[in-house]
């Protein structure tokens, strides 16, 4: 099935804006953003009834990238550089 991809952000802040006119099937999230960070996006989300429920993919350059995602309270994670075929995997987990 066709998927529109929407809201793509260089830092979280505008995160808001851009959910209020739609609620996504999933979200894709930076460790590291200007403006906010990782953690402190996810609790944002996780904090707003709309939006608690919508998988959140983490992903970063950083080593520990399973124990940071966990640590947020992402639902998975991508370790950067990653391929595309790795990125419709994940995505697949989550969207049928």
């Amino acid at each position: 099935r066709d998927r529109d991809v929407t809201g793509v952000q260089t830092c979280a802040l505008p995160i808001f804006q851009v959910l209020a006119d739609f609620v996504p099937d999933l979200i894709f999230l930076d460790h590291q953003m200007r403006g906010i960070s990782g953690p402190e996006a996810i609790q944002a989300l996780r904090s707003k009834p709309d939006f608690a429920c919508i998988p959140v993919v983490y992903f970063s350059a950083d080593q520990n990238i399973i124990t940071l995602a966990r640590e947020a309270g992402a639902n998975a994670h991508l370790k950067k550089p990653f391929t595309i075929q790795r990125l419709l995997d994940i995505t697949q987990q989550f969207i049928r």
